[in-house]
């Protein structure tokens, strides 16, 4: 075995193939352990998190010996991302209640929070049991709506080191007629 093998930089989420190339008669069994010694029973193939980060050691022994070679593997976090069309125009009711999702991605997962029409801005459970919430999959709840409540409402996902991501919703509150 050389003593290093290839250092791999990724993005969370990609899958990683980390291979021990060994010769030896009989062949080695192969084993790998992180550099806390915990054991690692599969590393060839998997969708990694940062929490895969760190040094793996490949183990290859035989009758005739023992031989290692160390791979440092860093996950870097992925970017935010988030799931909804950025630009949705939705028009309601006045007294209506209104759920827009956002629903975001990333590794680790990001902090979402709105904006609302008038700039006020709203985290996930800061308003409870009001007007207006945030739930925890980054859902904005507007109950009874008004006409003053018409604008644009922006969802971002923010994460330290990556910036933000953001998506807006246009609302249209109309008072329905009445024939």
């Amino acid at each position: 075995l050389p003593k290093k093998m290839r250092d791999i930089k990724v993005l969370a989420g990609k899958t990683v193939h980390l291979e021990c190339r060994t010769d030896g008669r009989p062949v080695p069994m192969v084993s790998w352990i992180l550099t806390n010694h915990t054991e690692v029973k599969l590393i060839t193939e998997h969708e990694v998190s940062v929490l895969d980060s760190g040094h793996y050691k490949c183990i290859a022994s035989n009758p005739a010996g023992t031989d290692t070679a160390t791979a440092r593997l860093q996950v870097v976090a992925a970017p935010p991302v988030i799931l909804e069309e950025k630009q949705q125009l939705v028009s309601a009711d006045i007294g209506q209640n209104l759920f827009l999702a956002c629903s975001t991605y990333g590794d680790p997962q990001p902090t979402t929070y709105w904006v609302l029409h008038d700039g006020t801005i709203v985290r996930p459970l800061t308003y409870s049991h009001t007007k207006v919430s945030v739930f925890g999959n980054g859902t904005l709840y507007l109950r009874d709506l008004q006409i003053t409540e018409s604008g644009k409402y922006e969802c971002i996902a923010t994460k330290r080191c990556w910036g933000l991501h953001l998506s807006n919703k246009g609302v249209h509150v109309y008072e329905a007629s009445t024939y």
